[in-house]
């Protein structure tokens, strides 16, 4: 797909989802053309947003139109758009993202946006698992809503559950912007209440999917397995190693990993590599070479390969657009 066809896609796309994800009974699920991940090709990535130690990391922000971002990172994403409108891309699809509208990302899960209008505001917070454990919301483990496919994940679909959530984003906003004592502490309270307005309303996945196996613990037996991945980005860490990790045979854990983090452990540390590769190409002037090498790839080749196919462009063109973004 080359550009001219990319702005009449995108162009077509929009007047066919004229209207915002809430004001249906359920999200668009419009799938993108077979190559759908050239949305990327004009996409700009900042950098990773905080160390992966770091429990929880907040943004509340005000900006004009800006590029279409993508971006790929260890830690959970939750956002609510305030004022303005987004697009909202993940793999597979996209919505239009009004005030009120809140956007769920799981753990190295490829994602983009790009504003609607001139300004926008949003609340951002980026957490990783372990700042929620074995939390419930309500009799359901709040991990579950982040297994889910991303096209079926909860939304805000009443009026009421939107003033809810405006509110809870104002209070985030307050708290975000003050940093006032224990204001973390807040932060954790209003992401569990607006999980839980989400779950109220929620008409979860049936037939096989993968967050209808998601138990309470399961979080804490795979991880071992996390901590290594997140410790170690760029090493190939074996199935079986993983399992051992987790005291777990690998038939096993390959199950438990799959319905808590929605996606099998293979193509998880390939998102894992290419997230570091990402980080690398962006914060260093190390040789593309060097960037495979050092993030787990087996050659230049394969780095270029996936990286094609999950971000619409080479590694060195996505350099050159991020460094210029």
């Amino acid at each position: 797909m080359y550009k001219a066809d990319f702005a009449m896609y995108t162009g077509a796309m929009r007047e066919r989802d004229s209207k915002p994800r809430s004001a249906l009974l359920a999200p668009p699920r419009e799938s993108l053309p077979s190559r759908h991940h050239e949305w990327l090709a004009r996409a700009k990535c900042d950098r990773m947003p905080f160390e992966v130690s770091a429990p929880i990391y907040a943004e509340a922000q005000d900006f004009p139109i800006d590029p279409t971002n993508i971006h790929i990172h260890h830690p959970i994403e939750v956002g609510i758009v305030l004022a303005g409108e987004q697009w909202r891309f993940y793999e597979g699809g996209s919505y239009r993202a009004v005030p009120g509208d809140v956007w769920l990302v799981s753990v190295l899960e490829p994602h983009g946006w790009e504003a609607a209008r001139d300004r926008s505001e949003i609340v951002v917070l980026h957490f990783l698992p372990e700042l929620l454990g074995n939390e419930m919301i309500g009799d359901y483990p709040w991990l579950a809503l982040f297994a889910a496919p991303a096209s079926q994940r909860p939304c805000v679909l009443t009026e009421e559950a939107r003033e809810q959530v405006v509110a809870i984003g104002r209070e985030l906003w307050t708290e975000i912007r003050g940093r006032p004592y224990a204001w973390s502490t807040m932060l954790r309270a209003d992401l569990l209440r607006l999980l839980a307005i989400l779950n109220r309303h929620w008409e979860r996945p049936r037939n096989g999917a993968a967050s209808e196996g998601v138990r309470s613990g399961n979080l804490a037996r795979i991880m071992p397995a996390l901590t290594a991945l997140q410790q170690e980005p760029a090493r190939r860490i074996t199935l079986a190693e993983a399992a051992g990790l987790c005291s777990l045979g690998w038939r096993q854990f390959e199950r438990v990993f799959s319905q808590t983090m929605g996606v099998g452990f293979q193509r998880f540390c390939l998102r894992g590599r290419l997230a570091y590769a990402e980080r690398l190409l962006v914060g260093t002037d190390l040789a593309v070479e060097i960037v495979a090498s050092e993030s787990g790839f087996a050659d230049l080749s394969h780095l270029h390969r996936y990286f094609v196919k999950h971000y619409g462009c080479t590694p060195g063109a996505f350099r050159s657009r991020a460094r210029k973004g």
